[in-house]
């Protein structure tokens, strides 16, 4: 059985901008965790509480129809689409919160770092596991992901503190 990722239950980050104070009462809401532990019914829920856009890369996926299709071959863009248009939404005066796993800083870095250059306050919130299993995880995601991958891909590669992360991709690192 996989190990529990701490902590179980959400804890919140705060990056301020880079100026002393935010220059705008807009907010980014990063929701951040493993595939299946409800990331996007907990920012819908935040969108109709708060009035926020909501955004995330699985939002590529969904044809004209409603169907959702995955297709690994274009995470990349869907994570690109993602950031546009979230921050489409900043320079329309609005508020976001993104769900995606944001496994490690890296992935979160453009997001906090626009928030940072804009002086927008970002909320990280992060979820872990949610004290799921691997099984669990692997029946409750709309990815088809098994346990195997979700424990090589996204529980063994997990930074338990983002603080202090590295928030250079992988592949720039010497």
């Amino acid at each position: 059985m996989a190990r529990h990722l701490e902590p179980r239950q959400e804890s919140v980050n705060i990056f301020l901008p880079e100026r002393e104070a935010p220059t705008t009462d807009q907010i980014l809401y990063a929701l951040c965790g493993l595939p299946g532990i409800g990331k996007s019914t907990k920012a819908e829920e935040l969108k109709k509480k708060l009035g926020l856009e909501h955004f995330e890369a699985d939002q590529h996926f969904v044809k004209e129809n409603g169907e959702y299709e995955f297709n690994e071959g274009e995470i990349r863009l869907a994570h690109q689409n993602c950031l546009k248009f979230t921050k489409l939404a900043f320079e329309n005066g609005k508020s976001c919160v993104v769900s995606n796993t944001f496994v490690q800083k890296w992935q979160l870095e453009p997001y906090l770092k626009y928030c940072r250059e804009n002086g927008i306050v970002a909320k990280v919130i992060r979820y872990g596991d949610g004290g799921f299993t691997n099984d669990e995880l692997a029946k409750r995601n709309v990815h088809g992901l098994d346990e195997n991958t979700i424990q090589e891909k996204f529980r063994d590669l997990w930074e338990k503190d983002i603080l202090t992360a590295d928030s250079t991709p992988p592949w720039l690192r010497k």
